[in-house]
This record gives C-alpha cells, structure tokens and sequence, in this order.
C-alpha cells in the first residue's frame, strides 16, 4: 500500500504570498491578469497524491523513498508566474511553497 507524504506545516514564502495576492489584479488590456492561485492549489493535490510534477525519474524515485524513510521531499510545478518547489524538510514537520530564485 503506498503511502502519503506527512507535510506537516505548510508555509509559503514572501514571493509567492505576494503573486498569490495580486490574484485578480488587472493588466493593461483589462484580462484578468493570471491564475497563481489555482496553479498553487493544483500542485499542491498533486504533490500530497505523491505526484512530483515535472520533477525527474531519479528524483521522483528519491521522493517516493523520502515519504517512508521522513527524508527530504522537493518537487517541482509550473505555474503561470513560472516553476516552483514545494519542499517538505526531513522530519516532515514543515512543508514550504516558494519561486526557485528564493531558495
């Protein structure tokens, strides 16, 4: 039976807090501007399914192994404002959302 990565608490950092809240802001042709926030919500199902995004075959094979031993998790999702990780810390006592530039 397969099990679920445990993420603990789930945090964001200051760069993705703030494209989540321009959600909605307009841009210059009157369109709404993007979807940041479904992408967010999207990859985070994704990832609690054990489903690593656009992460390698040698990396996702290390995460699926991360979730039984508590190791380290990284993923990788794109989104509108462009890639981003969600990384549960060995222990899996915390899981954080963020832009790569800000690691």
């Amino acid at each position: 039976k397969r099990r679920w990565p445990r993420l603990g608490r789930v945090i964001m950092t200051r760069g993705v807090a703030n494209a989540m809240a321009a959600e909605g802001d307009r841009n210059a042709d009157g369109k709404r501007a993007y979807n940041f926030k479904r992408d967010v919500q999207r990859a985070m199902a994704q990832y609690k399914r054990g489903d690593w995004g656009m992460s390698g075959r040698e990396d996702s094979k290390l995460n699926d192994a991360s979730v039984e031993e508590g190791s380290r998790i990284l993923a990788v999702y794109n989104t509108v404002e462009g890639k981003i990780w969600i990384i549960t810390e060995r222990g899996h006592s915390r899981t954080t959302i963020l832009f790569p530039s800000e690691y």
